[in-house]
């Protein structure tokens, strides 16, 4: 038991202590409907007292409160989703090669060889432009068979 001295809170001095925090996070967010939903993401964690954006392109979502965690705000305002591939695969080395290929990109959680010319990859912020440029460059003709969003 720690003794601070006659007539002190100690219940006063944990609350000052707790200061309000600002995070300030980068967003990729295209559209008004993108933003708001930023916005609805961020006034459901614990502990916020204000939200708003910033930036020239209103990119960044800015945060104050009490005990926000950080983490876990970053990784509900990411955008979880799915993505399947049609890529020529031939043979099994060039299956091996783009395995590595989707394994290496950011973002990608998990990924699987469907029948003999599906990929199919889900993760976080995944690029898949980036990624089927990739694929095209390392491994062969590649297409984007279908991007689907995960609601969380």
């Amino acid at each position: 038991m720690v003794v601070i001295g006659d007539g002190f809170d100690v219940a006063k001095l944990a609350g000052s202590l707790r200061k309000k925090q600002k995070i300030v996070l980068k967003v990729q967010m295209h559209c008004e409907k993108c933003r708001a939903k930023a916005l609805t993401v961020a006034a459901d964690a614990d502990g916020v007292s204000f939200m708003g954006l910033e930036g020239e392109d209103k990119d960044k979502v800015v945060v104050i409160g009490d005990g926000v965690d950080s983490a876990t705000l970053a990784s509900r305002l990411r955008r979880k989703q799915v993505i399947v591939f049609k890529v020529q695969m031939n043979c099994g080395k060039s299956r091996v090669k783009a395995r590595t290929v989707v394994a290496k990109a950011f973002g990608v959680n998990s990924l699987a060889l469907q029948g003999d010319d599906r990929i199919v990859v889900s993760g976080d912020d995944i690029d898949a432009a980036s990624l089927t440029f990739c694929l095209r460059k390392k491994v062969g003709h590649t297409d984007i068979i279908s991007i689907m969003p995960i609601d969380p």
